[in-house]
């Protein structure tokens, strides 16, 4: 489809900047580096792993805040 009806919903910087984060998760937790984090997190550990971990979900949270205030900055007045 039509990439341009996303970039005008939450910017474009929001989703390049959301992309990029898929792709940090996935260097630090691809395959089966996933098992390392989720037996740490399940048992309550603060590893290099947990910490990365937390480090992403601050990031995530950030961008969906930025996501949600560009698309009430950019709301379209209706008719």
């Amino acid at each position: 489809g039509n990439i341009e009806i996303i970039f005008n919903e939450v910017g474009k910087e929001n989703f390049d900047a959301l992309n990029e984060l898929f792709h940090e998760y996935y260097e630090h937790f691809g395959g089966f580096k996933i098992y390392k984090l989720t037996n740490a997190l399940n048992n309550n550990e603060e590893t290099k792993e947990t910490r990365i971990f937390n480090e992403l979900k601050q990031k995530r949270d950030k961008i969906l805040e930025d996501m949600s205030l560009y698309k009430e900055n950019n709301k379209k007045e209706s008719i």
